[in-house]
Formats: structure tokens, sequence, C-alpha cells
């Protein structure tokens, strides 16, 4: 089985971020300390996704579809 696989299997997030993505059609990425801490097998305190979309609204509809309320930290656009 593949480590990522291992991942979605560990971390049911990554599941439901994918699925909502997909259904959005935005191309979703974990990236970070979370995937330096999966290769040191290092328990990691949160996970930081990059979105090519409206990150907004994969917010909103990932926060609507947890059970428990978790914190989401919106970061809105620089503006050019």
């Amino acid at each position: 089985m593949n480590n990522y696989k291992k991942l979605i299997n560990k971390y049911p997030i990554l599941k439901l971020i994918g699925k909502i993505s997909d259904n959005l059609g935005i191309k979703t990425y974990v990236v970070g300390g979370f995937i330096r801490d999966s290769i040191i097998k290092k328990k990691s305190k949160d996970i930081d996704i990059v979105c090519i979309g409206n990150s907004i609204n994969l917010a909103e509809k990932i926060k609507n579809s947890i059970k428990k309320k978790k914190k989401i930290k919106k970061i809105k656009k620089k503006k050019k």
C-alpha cells in the first residue's frame, strides 16, 4: 500500500477534503509540516492545504461537513 493511502486511512479528514474538492472541481494539495511529520513518523498538530480555486467556498463546505466543530482558519488572497 502506498504511504499516501495509509495517511488517508489514518486521517479521515483527508478523504473528506478530497471528496469535497473533487465535487467542487478544485485541485487541493496537502503541504507543509504535515508532510514532513508524516515522513519522519511524528504526530502532527495540524494539516495545511493549498487549493487552486475558491478557498473560502472549500473551507465552508469542509466546515459544514464536519460533525465536530473544528477551527478552520481562512486566509484571504493578497491583492496585487
